[in-house]
C-alpha cells in the first residue's frame, strides 16, 4: 500500500535478529542467539557471502552493504533498506553518522522522523537511543577483527505497539 517492501507475517510479537560489521566470519554464538527470530538483519559490512548463507539458514534475512564489502556483494546489495516489519516502518543502512550522511542515503524516503526504527553499522560500537518515537540502534560489530569493544549483536522485539532492543555481548 505505501510502496514500501513488506515482511508481513502477522505476528503478535515479532523478534528481529540484528547484526553488522561480521567482516566474513560468523560468531558460533549467533546460531543459538538469534533461534527463533523471524528476520534477521545485517546492516553491512558482511565481508563474505558465506556469511549470508549461514544467516539464512537460521531466518530470512535482509542485508545491506557496507563500506568494506568486496565488489561481489557491493553489486548485490542496495545502500539502504526500507522495511515495513510488524507495522513498523524501518531503515536498514550502514553508515547512520554523520546525520548529513543519513540524511543523503534517504534520498527521498521521507524524515528521519517518519521510521519507527533505524538500523546501522559502521561505527564498530553498539548503541540504543530513542529520539522521541525512532529507535537508533547500531549493534556494534559482530566480529572481532575490528571490534573496539567486544563483539555484540542485537535483538528488537516488536508487538504491542512498542519496540524493545537489546545489544548481547559475544564475549559472556
Amino acid at each position: 500500500e505505501d510502496g514500501y517492501p513488506s515482511q508481513e507475517k502477522g505476528f503478535q510479537n515479532m523478534k528481529i535478529g540484528v547484526l553488522s560489521d561480521t567482516h566474513g566470519r560468523l560468531d558460533s554464538k549467533i546460531t543459538a542467539l538469534f533461534s527463533g527470530v523471524e528476520w534477521i538483519l545485517h546492516a553491512g559490512d558482511i565481508g563474505s557471502y558465506d556469511v549470508l548463507i549461514q544467516l539464512k539458514e537460521i531466518a530470512p534475512v535482509e542485508a545491506v552493504r557496507g563500506n568494506g564489502d568486496a565488489a561481489g556483494l557491493l553489486e548485490l546489495l542496495p545502500k539502504k533498506r526500507v522495511l515495513l516489519l510488524a507495522g513498523k516502518k524501518v531503515l536498514l543502512t550502514h553508515i547512520g553518522d554523520p546525520i548529513e550522511e543519513l540524511i543523503e542515503i534517504l534520498d527521498g524516503e521521507g524524515p528521519l522522523e517518519s521510521f519507527d526504527i533505524i538500523i546501522c553499522g559502521h561505527t564498530h560500537s553498539p548503541e540504543m537511543r530513542f529520539n522521541e518515537k525512532t529507535l537508533f540502534f547500531n549493534p556494534g560489530a559482530a566480529s572481532c577483527k575490528m571490534c573496539y569493544l567486544a563483539p555484540s549483536v542485537g535483538l528488537i522485539t516488536l508487538g504491542n505497539d512498542e519496540i524493545q532492543g537489546e545489544v548481547i555481548s559475544l564475549d559472556s
